[in-house]
């Protein structure tokens, strides 16, 4: 569990709700595209003010409870709100190329079931198809970690059902002793 997650609940007695409220705020997520979604992360009152202009409504913030910084803060459920009525109208790429042209992170929301297409992956070999010798073919992924005192087996089978059970079981009595 995140730590944030554990949020009020953290002190006792509990001063707040538990969960971090940004992460579970239903008007912050993803923004519907013409073709999908984007997740874009504007953080400060100068990023908001670059996204509407790439948003093309700079009128939007120009209401008096975007006057300030404050205000801005208290109000970002109604620009969260703003922005997924206006990323309709382009498409995933559109949005993405737009505003990482302004600097703003942006990706495209990608469906789980389309990890091994996702192109970073594929290009940095992250997944890779194996055969096994009596399953068949299977994926298998790149550790993405790696320590100098630890060697990494890369590529090796994994067991069969009760392979290993003798040598575990094993392990276990002698941890008993």
């Amino acid at each position: 569990m995140d730590r944030q997650h554990l949020s009020g609940l953290t002190f006792d007695p509990p001063n707040a709700p538990v969960c971090y409220f940004r992460q579970i705020d239903p008007d912050r997520q993803p923004f519907p595209t013409k073709d999908g979604y984007i997740s874009m992360v504007p953080y400060t009152p100068e990023a908001w003010k670059t996204v509407f202009d790439v948003l093309e409504d700079r009128e939007f913030l120009e209401r008096p409870e975007f006057s300030t910084k404050r205000g801005l803060f208290e109000s970002q459920a109604l620009l969260y709100r703003r922005t997924a009525e206006l990323t309709p109208s382009r498409t995933t790429a559109e949005w993405t190329k737009a505003f990482n042209d302004a600097r703003i992170p942006c990706m495209p929301v990608r469906d789980i079931g389309d990890i091994l297409d996702d192109p970073h992956l594929r290009s940095s070999g992250f997944f890779q198809r194996r055969e096994h010798e009596t399953e068949g073919a299977w994926y298998d992924m790149k550790n993405p970690v790696f320590y100098s005192a630890y060697e990494y087996k890369e590529g090796f089978e994994p067991p069969q059902l009760g392979q290993q059970t003798e040598t575990i079981l094993c392990e276990l009595e002698a941890s008993l002793d």
